[in-house]
């Protein structure tokens, strides 16, 4: 890492790296996790046994310290050929996750044999699992919801806040309902959302007089998603939609944008989902 130092600040470049292993309960800050290559554990039941380990056993053992100076000496006679190795990165992982596996993708090359493919399927199933488990942040999770919400309305070029946040609250498995300290608001909503370039607008949902209100654009909402979340699943694919002419919108002044009216009873796959949201509205 490059710092200045002395009168003159001349540059240097110090070692600092520092392989580290951070346990806790429950998920780690962003800025660490995102850094990080995250093993989840799990309490053990009753019937699991294990072989019990205390302090003061790390003494007596010798399989550690054998193990240990094992692998430093691999290193060490390995040091030029790792330091100028550029294995190839899952393109599944962030530029963040990449830059963490990327030092055990080039032990594993070196390794051969079985180590190549099984370590990128190892990284990729746990980086990618750990996240969708840990929920990222609060924000993330609430950016991927939105686009599972618009999926569900057919991708309407507008959404009325308060729309919004019942779609998000009627998400079966979505912390908005229930699992924060309150319900998801639409101020809460907007303060989360805002990060990502995406802010509530005062929008005019159709001819009719004071047909107006807070409410969210598509199109910023699908740049922040394809710069933020993964490829999406083919089943909540934005589609393009055209522009309503000021005609057809005046034909239809009469109507607002309703989240149970943009599923179909006759389906039962939209049956479930309108299920959802309105379980989410009664709340």
């Amino acid at each position: 890492m490059p710092r200045c130092v002395g009168p003159s600040q001349a540059l240097h470049e110090f070692p600092v790296f520092c392989a580290k292993a951070l346990a806790g309960i429950g998920a780690p800050p962003d800025t660490v996790a995102d850094r990080s290559i995250p093993i989840s554990l799990k309490r053990r039941t009753r019937d699991e046994k294990i072989e019990r380990f205390r302090q003061r056993d790390r003494a007596r053992t010798v399989e550690g310290p054998a193990l240990r100076e094992r692998l430093a000496e691999w290193a060490k006679a390995h040091e030029e050929e790792l330091a100028e190795s550029w294995p190839d990165l899952p393109e599944e992982l962030s530029d963040r996750e990449q830059d963490a596996a990327e030092p055990l993708l080039a032990i594993a090359d070196l390794a051969a044999g079985p180590w190549p493919n099984g370590a990128r399927a190892a990284l990729t199933q746990v980086v990618k699992g750990s996240a969708g488990g840990n929920d990222d942040s609060l924000r993330l999770r609430l950016l991927s919801d939105t686009r599972r919400a618009f999926a569900q309305a057919g991708f309407p070029q507008r959404m009325r806040s308060a729309d919004l946040v019942t779609a998000l609250c009627g998400l079966e498995d979505g912390p908005w309902a229930e699992g924060l300290d309150k319900p998801l608001n639409q101020t809460k909503m907007a303060f989360l959302l805002k990060d990502y370039g995406v802010d509530p607008k005062q929008i005019r949902f159709s001819s009719a007089a004071g047909d107006t209100g807070k409410g969210y654009h598509l199109e910023p909402l699908q740049d922040a998603w394809a710069r933020y979340l993964p490829e999406p699943d083919d089943e909540i694919e934005p589609k393009q939609e055209r522009e309503v002419s000021p005609a057809e919108a005046s034909s239809s002044a009469g109507d607002s944008w309703d989240v149970s009216s943009c599923f179909s009873s006759s389906s039962p796959e939209r049956k479930g989902a309108s299920a959802q949201v309105l379980v989410g509205a009664a709340r």
